[in-house]
């Protein structure tokens, strides 16, 4: 393939993605249908990932504001302080303050009786 083939190519694959994405948006069935036609073509092929797009687009949209941020983003710490400090692991396997001031569980009487 020369370049003018693959510049062509290329033309018509973000043609085909413009599209989907473009008509999923406007008209979701049209593009469904679209998408699982079997062709085999630059702008097919464009048309489906446009149309994927388009789709994780929403989803990401649908989600809460708290996931909406960027998660890859490790400098939501300043630098210097530990997020966990003061936080132990013992602290989960200790008796939680509240429980401390409960009466035992009473005993079965059966085994009570058994003694």
């Amino acid at each position: 393939m020369n370049d003018e083939t693959i510049d062509a190519m290329e033309r018509d694959y973000v043609r085909g993605f413009n599209d989907g994405y473009d008509i999923t948006g406007r008209l979701p069935e049209l593009a469904r249908q679209l998408s699982h036609h079997s062709l085999s073509n630059p702008w097919f092929e464009g048309f489906r990932d446009g149309r994927d797009q388009f789709v994780r687009d929403q989803a990401k949209e649908m989600r809460p504001s708290w996931l909406q941020g960027d998660r890859t983003n490790t400098d939501s710490v300043e630098p210097g302080h530990d997020r966990d400090a003061g936080h132990s692991i013992d602290r989960q396997e200790k008796t939680a303050p509240h429980d401390q001031d409960r009466p035992a569980p009473p005993q079965d009487r059966d085994q009570e009786h058994e003694r």
